[in-house]
């Protein structure tokens, strides 16, 4: 069995990574598959940063 999964990480200023998020590609259209993964883990990243200034 293959599996198709990706992961996207993120590391921060202070070098410490994190998981954004991740998915199961198989079967998807390529192209939509990324290009929701890249916004979901853009709002993440957005949302992480805001948390952070306060």
């Amino acid at each position: 069995m293959t599996l198709g999964l990706i992961l996207l990480t993120k590391s921060h200023v202070q070098r410490n990574a994190f998981l954004l998020t991740g998915g199961d590609k198989k079967g998807k259209n390529q192209k939509k598959f990324y290009k929701d993964l890249i916004a979901e883990s853009e709002t993440i990243i957005e949302r992480h940063e805001k948390e952070i200034e306060k």
